[in-house]
Formats: C-alpha cells, structure tokens, sequence
C-alpha cells in the first residue's frame, strides 16, 4: 500500500462516505487515523471497527503510536515540557479569568470561571511540587543549616537550580504562582546562606579561643 498525502481527517471523511476501503491504507496513514479518533476520545473499539481491523491490530497500532512519540528524559527535554506544562496552564486561566470578568456572562459562570481559574493555578504548584520544582514545605529551608545540609542539595545547587527556573518559566508566560514563589525562595536561600556564613564565624571563634 502506498502512503496517502491526504491528512486524517479527509481520510475519515472519505471511509464515511464509502469512497475509501479503509483496508487500502498504508500503516502510517491508518496510524494517523487512529491518532485522531483517540484525540477526539473515540474508545479503542469504536476506533477499531471504523477501520475496519481487529482490535488486537488496534492495540499494536497504538502502542507504535506510544512508541513513534516517545522522547528520551533529558534536562533540555523536561525544560521543554515543563514550560509547555506552564504555559497552556498560563493560557487556561487567562481565558477562564477573562470569563469571570465579563459582565455579560452569568454570575454563575463568572463564579465557576474563577474557581476552575484557582484550581489549575493549584493543581499547577502541587504538580511542580510532586517533581522537585517547587519545596514541599519551604520553612524547612529556614531550619537549622546542618539538618538543611543533610536532607536537601548544597545552597550552590539551590541557587543554580533556582536560576534555572527562573530562566524558563519566568516572563510573559509565567504563571502568578512560580512569579510570587521565585522571590520567597531566593529570600529563604538568603537566609540559608547567611546561617552558613554564621556557623563559619562561631567555628572560627572557637578554634580562636582554644
């Protein structure tokens, strides 16, 4: 079978007609088929029984699919990922707090607008703070600089780290939440900081009346 040049959605449009035998397709074209129909939330059997193949076929058409957009997790790669994350969650709660701003929609709109709004912008930080963007509890870099030492990176990794994220996830796209936190966490690393510089001295102290 020859590769179609015709996109997906001509092709579906053209089996629904009963102008095309779905049987006639190449392997990438039904593969691009079916990648539409599971966007669009197509069950796999449903998905199945419009192209006309088994479902045992379907699955290892899907799980090509899974294969063909596999990318491999490098830093460069999670950085990418993390600011498409942020910035259709940005884009989301922009239109929703459009809505909730309009006088012309209902009340009840406007109300659910800002409450979705606040949820994605949460549901955002939690996500950041399950892969180790965002601290779980950031009092705790405010704890003693031997325990901070211990359970989390040196302050130099902090602060590279830091800079990192302001780097790619701070400007027009970034969202209020990660703009707010990025000044509380360079404060907190200040601190941090400032306990080293401390316990140094006290060090020296001691070895100086000794």
């Amino acid at each position: 079978m020859s590769k179609d040049s015709r996109g997906p959605i001509e092709l579906l449009q053209s089996i629904q007609q009963g102008k095309l035998d779905p049987h006639l397709l190449s392997g990438e074209s039904r593969r691009a088929c079916m990648e539409y129909l599971i966007g669009a939330g197509r069950p796999m059997a449903e998905v199945a029984e419009h192209l006309k193949i088994s479902l045992r076929t379907a699955q290892r058409d899907l799980a090509r699919i899974r294969e063909e957009h596999s990318v491999t997790s490098t830093p460069e790669v999670q950085n990418q990922i993390l600011g498409r994350l942020i910035l259709k969650a940005d884009q989301a709660i922009s239109r929703l707090t459009k809505i909730s701003q309009d006088r012309a929609a209902p009340h009840s709109a406007q109300v659910d607008a800002a409450h979705k709004g606040w949820s994605i912008e949460k549901e955002l930080f939690e996500k950041l703070q399950s892969i180790g963007i965002m601290p779980l509890r950031p009092q705790q870099v405010q704890a003693d600089i031997h325990h901070v030492a211990q359970s989390i990176p040196s302050l130099e990794e902090m602060h590279g780290d830091l800079a990192i994220i302001e780097k790619n996830c701070i400007g027009p796209n970034g969202t209020p939440a990660i703009r707010d936190a990025v000044p509380i966490i360079r404060g907190l690393l200040a601190q941090a900081s400032a306990a080293e510089a401390i316990q140094d001295l006290k060090a020296k102290e001691k070895e100086g009346s000794a």
